[in-house]
């Protein structure tokens, strides 16, 4: 998988696994829970610790870049 290919595939498992982080609900409503996805979908944390595991194997950057990228989303906007 080419590098490109990767970096879309982990932004798209962020999209789909953390929407909280790229949606803004009305002040007051921002809570974050941590078992959010303990029911609907529980292999969550394991398969984007395995997506990201594989492009940081191919890339030893890539966690820098999602530290990056996660840091910007929350603190910088």
């Amino acid at each position: 998988m080419t590098r490109g290919a990767m970096v879309a595939a982990v932004a798209l498992v962020a999209l789909l696994f953390f929407p909280a982080t790229f949606a803004f609900p009305p002040a007051g409503q921002q809570q974050l829970d941590p078992h959010f996805y303990d029911h609907s979908c529980p292999q969550a944390q394991q398969i984007v610790a395995s997506i990201v595991g594989k492009a940081h194997a191919q890339d030893p950057r890539m966690a820098a870049s999602l530290l990056r990228l996660h840091f910007h989303d929350c603190f910088v906007k």
